[in-house]
C-alpha cells in the first residue's frame, strides 16, 4: 500500500485541534497577513492543467542578503510540476520582503515578529489557499541548497512517504558547532525513543510533506517548531523518509544561536513545547504494534533513504 493510501485509510484519526495554531493575538497577526495577500492567493486550476502544485514556504526575518539568491535557485515549472514560493516576512526591519517580492515570491508580512513556527503556519495556510498538493519548507538563510528540492520531493511523488526530512547528518555535518550538534543529537534520540522513527536530524529546516498530512502537523509552538512537528509526524504514523541535505554556511543575517542567552532559552522553550505537544498529539487510534501486526506500518522511515 502506498503512502497516500495509508494516509487516506487512516483519516479517521482526529485532525489537530485548532488551538494548536496559536493564541488569539498571534492568530490575529497571521490572519491580517493572509487577508492582505488574499487577492494574490487565488489561482484557479485550468481543467487541462494536471501538474502537481508545489508550494515552497520560506519563513524569513532580516534575511535581505540571502533571500534573493535562495529564490533565484528554486526549481522552475515543468510539464509535471508547478512551483510557487511563499515568503513569510516575520516582522523584518530590513528589506527582506521587498527583495523577495522583486524575485517573484508571494510575500506575506507579519506586522511584528512572532517566531518561525507562526511564520511557517502563515505560509502553509497561504499555500493551502492556493491549492498546493505538496508543501516544501526551506530556511531563508542559505544553509540548505534549493537544488535539492527535487530529491526532497521524490519520495512523496513516488508514494513512498508522507513526510520527508532533509538531513544534515546523512553526510559528514561539517560547519555545525559542536554544542549545536550535541543539541540536535539529543532531540533526535528523544524523538526516536518516543516514536520509533530512526531519523538522524530532527531540527532540519528543510522538509516536505503531502497536503493531506498538514492537519496532523499543525504547529503549537510559535518559535520551537521542529522537534514538535517531527514528534507529531511519528505519533500520527506518517510514513517518514530522510534524504541527504548537507549543511551550508549561513549567507548573511544572524542566527538565533549566535546569542548565548537565547541558546539557553531555546532549549527551555523546546522542552516545554515538546511536552505540551506530546500530551496533545498522542494518537487515539491503533497502536504502532497493531499496525505492524496488520502488515501496514505507516510510521516507519521508508527503505529509500538516500545516502
Amino acid at each position: 500500500m502506498s503512502a497516500p493510501e495509508k494516509l487516506s485509510q487512516d483519516s479517521s484519526r482526529s485532525p489537530s485541534p485548532t488551538w494548536l495554531r496559536g493564541a488569539p493575538e498571534v492568530a490575529s497577526v497571521r490572519d491580517e497577513a493572509l487577508r492582505t495577500a488574499s487577492a494574490r492567493l487565488t489561482e484557479p486550476r485550468p481543467p487541462d492543467d494536471r501538474r502537481t502544485r508545489v508550494a515552497i514556504v520560506i519563513p524569513a526575518r532580516n534575511e535581505e542578503v540571502a533571500i534573493g539568491r535562495l529564490i533565484e535557485g528554486l526549481p522552475h515549472d515543468s510539464t509535471e510540476l508547478r512551483f510557487r514560493a511563499f515568503v513569510c516576512d516575520d516582522g523584518s526591519t530590513d528589506e527582506t520582503g521587498a527583495v523577495a517580492a522583486a524575485r517573484g515570491a508571494t510575500v506575506l508580512r507579519h506586522a511584528r515578529n512572532l517566531g518561525i513556527g507562526a511564520a511557517l503556519t502563515t505560509g502553509f495556510e497561504a499555500a493551502r489557499a492556493w491549492g498546493a498538493d505538496l508543501f516544501v519548507q526551506i530556511d531563508a538563510d542559505g544553509q540548505h541548497d534549493p537544488a535539492l528540492i527535487p530529491d526532497l520531493l521524490e519520495p512523496l511523488r513516488l508514494g513512498r512517504a508522507d513526510y520527508v526530512i532533509g538531513s544534515r547528518f546523512l553526510s559528514p555535518p561539517t560547519g555545525l558547532a559542536p554544542v549545536r550538534r550535541a543539541g540536535v543529537r539529543f532531540y533526535t534520540r528523544l524523538i526516536r525513543l518516543l516514536t520509533g522513527l530512526p531519523i538522524t536530524d530532527v531540527t532540519s529546516g528543510f522538509r516536505a510533506f503531502r497536503a493531506e498530512a498538514y492537519d496532523r502537523l499543525s504547529i503549537l509552538s510559535q518559535r520551537n517548531w521542529a522537534v514538535e512537528v517531527t514528534l507529531r509526524a511519528g505519533l500520527n504514523y506518517l510514513t517518514t523518509e530522510e534524504v541527504s541535505a548537507p549543511y551550508l554556511p549561513r549567507v548573511g543575517g544572524r542566527s538565533q544561536f549566535a546569542f548565548r542567552r537565547l541558546f539557553v532559552v531555546y532549549h527551555y522553550r523546546a522542552l516545554q513545547q515538546f511536552f505540551r505537544a506530546y500530551a496533545a498529539a498522542r494518537p487515539s487510534g491503533p497502536s504502532r504494534a497493531d499496525l505492524a501486526a496488520s502488515s501496514r506500518m505507516p510510521g516507519k522511515v521508508g527503505s529509500g533513504i538516500k545516502p
